[in-house]
């Protein structure tokens, strides 16, 4: 992107949903450095705005003018409506969230919403289906098989509100008058998986239908149609160039919450794969089937091909020196990442920061900054010889 563009306006798209809640009051007061510019909202922590426009990297005439442009949508043209005043402008995307039925719904939320909410790098849903799959549901065709609907519809409702799988297992097991031995209502997974006998068959494919159904109402893909088109580009190319290009196609083109989830999800899938002789599904069945979930295309083979290469992937992550490549394989809480912003250091920004305000910092993904400051939830940062504010939720400070 050249000079000239940063002297136009965003092009101004008009999005599906346009109900947002402010998780972070904000103002031109809040930011790094106090300015009078009318273009920014003042709103406060539990306030509804309405999403009128979104920004991007493309430009037009048309619509209010913007201080800072990027295709990730660092910024976002809201208003805010009372009996009063009915006041518009421009907000960082960091300080609002969608709203959905029920503010901290699991299934139809952002990645990232529901990382910062429950403060984990992996879903507590995710996780907990991973290790009861793991642990009994190497069975006949699981993912495959449909599920009870009724189980399915209950445990999605319980899910919704709970994040925990194995409080909605007892709950929905309750409801029926199938009381788990020994458990309470707030047991941990753990208790349960010891109870391998009283888990029917029939709630092992619910849980892997809904794991399917996670994916599939994710309100953005786990591989965007930027990044599957370059996939596409590549596919006839021989394996052993291939499998390092989709590595980095997927590392570049994926933000960091998407990449996190897609390895652990390969991973696991993968992982089912090696019990095809009791499962009857072979690593092509189970990638066939999460396609359709995890990305919009009809061509079945990528995802197919991301299962069955998932360990050789991962070698060749292995051996690149980048934060966003060394995804911890326990557990870890999510905000971790960002404790050591507050400490200085050294970092990687993980999505472009675009922007012509002078005292704001201009960045491409992949870019090494050196932490100098943090106000609120920006980082002063350093970048070459340049220096400016960037968004902490764009940067990820070095282990």
């Amino acid at each position: 992107m050249n000079k000239q563009d940063f002297q136009k306006s965003p092009q101004l798209n008009q999005p599906q949903k346009n109900i947002l809640q402010v998780i972070h009051d904000f103002s031109a007061k809040n930011m790094p450095y106090y300015q009078q510019d009318k273009q920014f909202i003042a709103v406060q922590k539990g306030q509804e705005v309405n999403l009128l426009y979104t920004a991007t990297d493309s430009v037009t005439q048309q619509g209010p003018t913007l201080t800072a442009i990027s295709k990730y949508k660092n910024w976002l043209y809201v208003q805010h409506k009372t009996p009063e005043q009915d006041s518009q402008g421009w907000i960082p995307s960091t300080y609002v969230k969608y709203l959905s039925e029920s503010e901290n719904d699991l299934f139809s939320v952002e990645l990232q919403d529901l990382m910062q909410f429950e403060n984990r790098i992996l879903p507590k849903f995710l996780e907990e289906s991973f290790q009861l799959v793991d642990s009994f549901g190497k069975i006949d065709g699981i993912f495959r098989k449909s599920a009870s609907t009724e189980e399915k519809n209950q445990l999605f409702s319980e899910l919704n509100s709970t994040h925990s799988l194995s409080q909605s297992i007892i709950h929905y097991y309750a409801s029926k008058q199938l009381q788990l031995p020994k458990l309470s209502k707030d047991s941990p997974l753990s208790d349960i998986l010891q109870l391998a006998d009283e888990i029917q068959t029939q709630t092992l494919h619910v849980v892997a239908n809904l794991v399917k159904q996670y994916f599939n109402l994710l309100p953005t893909k786990l591989i965007q149609q930027h990044a599957l088109s370059l996939l596409l580009q590549n596919q006839k190319l021989p394996i052993v160039e291939r499998l390092p290009k989709y590595a980095r196609i997927l590392e570049k083109n994926l933000d960091f919450e998407e990449f996190v989830i897609l390895r652990f999800l390969l991973q696991f899938l993968f992982k089912m794969s090696q019990f095809s002789a009791k499962t009857q599904m072979e690593a092509e069945q189970i990638g066939q089937l999460f396609s359709p979930n995890v990305m919009d295309s009809d061509v079945q083979e990528i995802f197919t091909f991301l299962v069955v290469s998932q360990p050789e992937i991962e070698k060749i992550y292995s051996k690149w020196p980048l934060p966003k490549c060394s995804i911890p394989t326990t557990q870890v809480k999510w905000k971790q990442q960002f404790t050591k912003v507050f400490q200085g250091g050294e970092g990687v920004v993980l999505k472009d920061f675009i922007c012509q305000d002078p005292q704001m910092l201009f960045a491409r993904q992949g870019n090494k900054i050196q932490v100098m400051n943090v106000h609120k939830r920006w980082v002063l940062g350093k970048i070459d010889d340049r220096i400016g504010w960037i968004p902490f939720t764009c940067i990820q400070i070095n282990q």
